[in-house]
């Protein structure tokens, strides 16, 4: 498979330069009606998985919501 570049830089399965590690990846077909460009249609990796650093980070981010005192957190 040739070399694939992800948007995603909180995937689990990309490198440092953004290039996906996966021999084989699985794209779902999205189309989503919008206000100003009337219909976008995208591809979704079903691969997509979230990095430990990144589920850190957002528990880390959820424990300072609630100090503060921040309530549906």
């Amino acid at each position: 498979m040739g070399e694939i570049t992800c948007a995603a830089i909180d995937c689990k399965h990309i490198d440092d330069h953004n290039r996906c590690r996966l021999k084989k990846i699985s794209l779902s077909e999205h189309y989503i009606h919008t206000v100003h460009e009337g219909l976008q249609h995208f591809w979704k990796c079903k691969m997509y998985e979230k990095s430990e650093e990144t589920k850190k980070l957002e528990r880390m981010f959820i424990e300072c919501l609630k100090k503060d005192g921040i309530k549906n957190v």
